[in-house]
């Protein structure tokens, strides 16, 4: 695995020879590719071949191009960075809209996170000090704008919002909703629950009289008036 990050500020040109990349300026220089983590390309007035383009993509390396005011503008990345992409392409593919929302989620999360270790390294530098409260569940529900109405579009996505929202900033594992059959059909609730299996989290649902079926998934328990349970088993 690499262990050197390459950034080229002048006018040069890139290219490969036996496995080596070979920096062509005023000297000539080479580096084992096999000893390269990052390139970062900061000059505009740099020439790569495309043999050596391939080899880096081909050993997992990091390549940056940068613009005219040397800032980041892209990087190269490969198509197949593993023996199973394929796979998890389509698996991927398959991937239920909650699912792939909480991906998306998870990854703007971390981002946001990182943004906020940044401005918490430049506050440390400033001696400012710093102070927040822990919401609480209710303040969640006012952020997702959580509603239960007959008009049930997006509620999923809402409840699957807030669902990851708890988890996140209060560490919950289990969650209780009553009456949610009232304004989601069956499918949008299988997809709750494997939502909830595949974040590893309890769901626990209260309804009212046995008006709504039983899907193949769930384990349901009946309380009667006199608070006898009556467990359902198939």
């Amino acid at each position: 695995m690499g262990f050197r990050t390459v950034v080229i500020k002048s006018r040069v040109k890139l290219e490969l020879r036996l496995n080596m990349m070979v920096i062509r300026g005023d000297v000539e220089k080479k580096i084992f590719i096999n000893e390269i983590n990052t390139l970062i390309i900061q000059s505009t007035a740099v020439a790569v071949t495309a043999a050596l383009l391939n080899e880096l993509v081909k050993n997992n390396i990091k390549v940056v191009f940068c613009d005219e005011k040397f800032n980041p503008s892209s990087e190269l990345l490969p198509y197949y960075g593993a023996h199973n992409t394929s796979k998890r392409y389509k698996q991927q593919i398959k991937w239920y809209a909650p699912i792939k929302n909480s991906v998306w989620r998870i990854i703007v999360r971390q981002k946001i996170l990182g943004q906020a270790d940044v401005y918490q390294s430049l506050f440390d530098r400033l001696s400012v000090p710093l102070t927040y409260e822990e919401p609480e569940p209710s303040d969640l529900i006012k952020i997702g704008n959580i509603k239960l109405s007959e008009d049930s579009n997006g509620l999923l996505e809402k409840t699957v919002d807030f669902i990851n929202a708890v988890v996140a900033l209060k560490n919950k594992s289990a969650f209780v909703f009553v009456h949610l059959k009232k304004y989601m059909s069956d499918n949008k609730i299988a997809e709750l629950y494997k939502h909830c299996e595949l974040e590893k989290v309890g769901l626990l649902l209260i309804e009212g009289r046995s008006q709504y079926s039983k899907l193949k998934t769930e384990n349901s328990v009946t309380i009667t008036e006199d608070l006898c349970e009556l467990i359902d088993i198939e």
